[in-house]
Parts: structure tokens; sequence; C-alpha cells
């Protein structure tokens, strides 16, 4: 459901304050924090009373089993170790493309694979969001 852009910066704010960020990455992510607010306005994404984000997919995909992925559901919190284990694996020349796709795959609990099928228009927004966790 679409919303105003007065309404989608406020569903942000309340997310960025709600994870207690620092201030100076609201103009460090300035491209990323404006996707995450197009995408609340165009009601591509909406947040949740737990400040989880759940994204509508523009192409739902195969998730393996059969059945279509539709959405993705963006943890709010999730620990450095986590973060860190995603990237087992990934050789250390393939580290700066993966990073975010490991980042989307733990924040949503999608694996690696899933993501990486993403058509671009939907890992984007995931990219964008994982930005959040780059700190």
């Amino acid at each position: 459901m679409k919303v105003t852009r007065e309404i989608a910066e406020k569903e942000f704010m309340e997310w960025f304050e709600a994870k207690k960020l620092p201030v100076n990455l609201l103009d460090k992510n300035a491209d990323d924090k404006e996707a995450i607010i197009s995408a609340i306005e165009e009601g591509i994404l909406s947040k949740d009373e737990d400040n989880k984000f759940t994204q509508i997919l523009n192409f739902p995909i195969d998730n393996g089993s059969g059945e279509k992925l539709s959405k993705l559901e963006y943890a709010f919190r999730v620990s450095e170790g986590v973060l860190a284990a995603s990237m087992k694996g990934i050789k250390a020349d393939d580290l700066i493309g993966q990073i975010a796709i490991c980042y989307v795959s733990v924040l949503t609990g999608q694996n690696k694979g899933i993501i990486r099928a993403l058509d671009p228009s939907d890992s984007y927004l995931g990219k964008k969001i994982a930005a959040f966790f780059f700190i």
C-alpha cells in the first residue's frame, strides 16, 4: 500500500533511531536511506511493530522446494558474529562483491543461492537495507 513521503520518512527514522546508529550514517548512507524511503512510499517495503522490514518482491522466485517466494522479511538486529560467519567460505578476492549478498542472506534467513537468484530490482533494496549493518 502506497503511503505519503512524510509517512515513509517517519517509518524510516523510527527504524533508524531504534537501531541506535550514529547520526552521521544518515549522511554517509544518504542513497541507501533514500532507496528505503522510496520503497516504503511505493508500498514495496513495510515495517512492523518490531521494526522488521518486509519487502514484496517485484519478481517472485522459486524457493527451491517448488513454492514461490514473494516476499523477504528482514531481521531488525543481527550480531556481529552472525554477520561475520555468513562470509565463511567466501574467497578474499571475491569478498567485496559478496558482502552484501551474505548480509542480505543473514538478514532474511534465505540462503545465498536464493539471494543471488533475485532479480536485480529486488536485490537492490536488500543491499540498501544491508548497508546499515556495515558499520
